[in-house]
């Protein structure tokens, strides 16, 4: 069972291996190099050549079913249910690529 699992992976791997490899050439020497991408298209990154959005605006609910990390906490140990819920709204700004405000409630 181990070894036919094992043949099952691999297959699964080889030609996904094989398959993500970029198969693009640039052949004017300038791009890509040792330190971009790999990309044709690599320029500077600055305010006017962003590519991702500023805003995002988000919402969401659930039902909070464990306070803690054992099963028995959605009882509280003595039968009363603990039911709840939750709902949450907030507006991103992205300020950068790695950096972000965030305005939640």
């Amino acid at each position: 069972m181990k070894l036919s699992l094992a043949i099952v992976a691999l297959a699964l791997a080889v030609p996904t291996a094989s398959y993500a490899q970029d198969s693009t050439a640039v052949s004017n020497g300038k791009y890509p190099n040792t330190f971009s991408s790999g990309s044709a298209n690599v320029s500077p990154f600055t305010n006017q050549s962003k590519r991702f959005n500023d805003w995002s605006i988000s919402a969401g609910a659930g039902v909070p079913l464990m306070q803690s990390a054992d099963l028995t906490s959605i009882k509280n140990g003595n039968g009363k249910n603990l039911f709840g819920y939750s709902a949450y709204v907030s507006i991103d700004k992205a300020i950068t690529h790695a950096f972000g405000l965030k305005l939640q409630y």
